[in-house]
């Protein structure tokens, strides 16, 4: 018997099977690419970032802030890139480094799918960064931005961004440091508040 003999209804429900079946073959697939599955990070309230989440662990002998989620924006906010990279943060931590002074990156919890397509936590980002730099991802429906505002205001801490923070009613109390991109090349511009 050949395919051909079928009736119609035999042939349609035989493709169906089939289509059905590379599906299911296409997400086990993506499954097994996938790895195994990691422990969600529980999910934070829609308070503000001081009472929704623990304190970022950044050190003592922090010197400055950075604003990881608004640095990995700085190529493709200057044309050289189309998508984020932590190439101007990498940059950005070296010259810290020369200076002798230890960072603390702060991310949005999106960061990890602006570089990656998916979620990453302190640890993920850690392991790509420099020793010279504690890490801290805000969670899920937090700003980083509150976390930044409020930690340099207790240490009394300098935060790089380009961000200018305006939302904030605090933004006046900090001192920022804007980075601009010359001939493919960040300078860090003179801190003020």
């Amino acid at each position: 018997m050949q395919f051909t003999d079928l009736p119609d209804w035999a042939l349609l429900a035989l493709i169906i099977g089939a289509a059905a079946l590379l599906i299911a073959l296409k997400a086990a697939l993506s499954r097994a690419l996938k790895g195994p599955k990691r422990a969600k990070r529980p999910r934070a309230t829609r308070q503000t970032a001081r009472s929704a989440a623990p304190a970022p662990a950044i050190s003592a002998k922090t010197h400055v802030l950075i604003d990881g989620s608004n640095v990995i924006h700085w190529r493709v906010n200057a044309g050289l890139d189309t998508a984020p990279s932590l190439r101007p943060l990498t940059d950005v931590l070296a010259m810290i480094a020369k200076e002798g002074k230890r960072a603390g990156v702060i991310f949005d919890a999106t960061a990890g799918h602006h570089l990656l397509g998916r979620y990453l936590d302190d640890a993920d980002l850690k392991t790509v960064l420099p020793e010279a730099a504690d890490v801290f991802v805000v969670p899920k429906g937090t700003k980083a931005d509150d976390f930044l505002i409020d930690m340099a205001k207790r240490k009394g801490l300098r935060i790089i961004s380009n961000d200018r923070f305006r939302d904030h009613p605090d933004h006046r109390r900090i001192t920022k440091q804007r980075g601009e991109i010359v001939n493919g090349k960040i300078t860090l511009l003179e801190p003020r508040k």
